[in-house]
């Protein structure tokens, strides 16, 4: 079991565990409409690989050291990159070429945003008829924007994934129906508490408003935490409203295990503290 955090390639490479594999992933920048940034990065991979499989199987068997193009490190396990046909043509690459630039790069709903220095490093080919490029040239095409979505994803969107995934087991929207919950039942413990006060109820009827104190708090506390302790004891975290999934990661579901003892304690503590209150302050008939 790893005692740390996976990095983002071993994300990408489909080595990591849930909460924080790839299908997480994907899905928190589905929520902040960064998931084509991810979709790019996998679609540069496949191109570079087809480059390198035209290179390796060529009818030419100079091809290689005439263009001066050398292996790329691929991760062949990766299962968003498919085994290629070894029976790959120049104008499928100089094809998905410009499929790629045009899905990604011109003015429409996949379009990435980048630098204009990035941009113009990239020479794709205009013509796929007549394309007799260098084969190296082509397969770096999109090395530039590769690399710097990498980056991109590395420095801002990584990052913020794991403290949602690894310090949070609540999806936003059902932390924000907890709350809510948890504000309602808060109500009512108040009403139920001050009319106990008001009506000089005896003391040991008043221990009942622990039931709803209880309840409020759990679910203030957790909407708080951003941190379901029952979910967290259990294993599990929302990747979605009402659909939940195993905590695979030991080293995660330890980091939320202690988190949600924490949450514990404070439920506990102030639910003690109202409790105590309302319990044993002096009643007054109205």
């Amino acid at each position: 079991m790893a005692r740390r955090l996976p990095t983002l390639l071993e994300v990408l490479r489909g080595e990591s565990a849930p909460p924080v594999d790839l299908h997480a992933f994907y899905a928190f920048l589905y929520r902040y409409n960064d998931e084509y940034a991810l979709d790019f990065w996998f679609q540069a991979r496949i191109h570079t690989q087809m480059c390198l499989a035209y290179t390796q199987h060529s009818p030419a068997p100079s091809a290689e050291k005439e263009t001066g193009m050398e292996p790329v490190a691929l991760e062949p396990s990766h299962s968003h990159i498919a085994l290629l046909s070894t029976d790959v043509q120049l104008t499928e690459l100089v094809t998905n070429a410009q499929s790629t630039y045009e899905r990604y790069f011109l003015a429409g709903e996949h379009e990435l945003v980048l630098p204009n220095s990035v941009r113009q490093s990239m020479q794709y080919p205009s013509d796929v008829a007549t394309y007799t490029g260098d084969i190296a040239e082509l397969a770096s095409v999109f090395k530039a924007a590769e690399e710097y979505v990498f980056v991109h994803l590395q420095t801002y969107a990584y990052p913020a994934f794991l403290q949602r995934n690894t310090f949070s087991n609540m999806e936003p929207l059902m932390a924000w129906a907890r709350f809510s919950v948890g504000l309602f039942i808060f109500w009512i413990a108040l009403t139920v508490g001050f009319a106990f006060v008001f009506t000089d109820t005896r003391h040991a009827t008043r221990v009942w408003i622990l039931l709803p104190t209880v309840v409020a708090m759990y679910f203030l506390v957790s909407y708080m935490y951003t941190m379901d302790p029952i979910l967290a004891l259990l294993r599990y975290t929302e990747m979605a409203p009402f659909h939940m999934r195993k905590v695979e990661d030991g080293y995660i579901a330890k980091q939320q295990r202690l988190h949600a003892m924490s949450a514990l304690l404070m439920i506990a503590l102030l639910t003690a503290a109202f409790t105590v209150l309302f319990v044993f302050v002096p009643g007054h008939h109205l």
